[in-house]
């Protein structure tokens, strides 16, 4: 199951695919409010994230279609899941003692 905590004898671990999702979805959600500001305010938006960012983006423009947006939605969903999957993992690797890992 997706909502299901992985229990290694006290110890307990992440759910790697639950959490991989979630991300993916909560990153596609981010990418969409950014897809809207840069098309309804692309100056106001370049400024804020050069100001974040601590750089000039004010020469860089970039037009949003939909196949970019779309691409880019599902590319980017597609990374930050894998990434927090390896995390996931990772730490599950790194907390749960050997003796206590499922088989």
């Amino acid at each position: 199951m997706l909502a299901q905590t992985i229990n290694f004898g006290g110890y307990m671990g992440i759910n790697t695919r639950a959490l991989a999702f979630a991300s993916g979805i909560v990153a596609a959600a981010t990418f969409v409010v950014c897809g809207l500001m840069v098309a309804v305010a692309p100056g106001a938006t370049s400024s804020f994230f050069g100001w974040v960012f601590h750089i000039d983006l004010s020469s860089l423009s970039r037009s949003i279609s939909v196949s970019s947006f779309v691409g880019g939605l599902i590319v980017f969903s597609a990374i930050v899941g894998i990434c927090v999957a390896a995390v996931a993992w990772m730490y599950n690797k790194l907390t749960v003692p050997p003796k206590l890992k499922a088989a």
